[in-house]
């Protein structure tokens, strides 16, 4: 059975599955860090949703505030959502100009 590893690269977590898990990142402390910013947490199914990430429990189930639902590029919001783990495809922070100030 193949081991899962958790990564970041340019803060999409990633999840890649490979014989060794020699280098793993666990998630949790990622998602801690995201605690509070912008994020896109893309499902299975093809849509999206952005949102100010509040929390993900044991189980990294996702809540969002002030989210809304992004379908062939349009937004419709819907408030506080959250989203269960197992429909989750990505999740990744989203930068704005005044994160990236030093």
């Amino acid at each position: 059975m193949n081991a899962i590893l958790f990564r970041q690269r340019q803060s999409l977590l990633c999840v890649q599955y490979n014989m060794s898990a020699s280098n793993y990142l666990n998630p949790q402390p990622v998602l801690k860090e995201s605690e509070g910013q912008m994020v896109l947490v893309k499902l299975k199914w093809g849509s999206s949703y952005k949102g100010t990430f509040v929390s993900a429990d044991r189980y990294f189930n996702f809540r969002l505030k002030d989210a809304s639902e992004v379908i062939k590029g349009e937004e419709r919001p819907v408030g506080e959502i959250l989203i269960r783990c197992n429909n989750v495809l990505y999740f990744r922070t989203l930068f704005t100009p005044a994160s990236l100030q030093v």
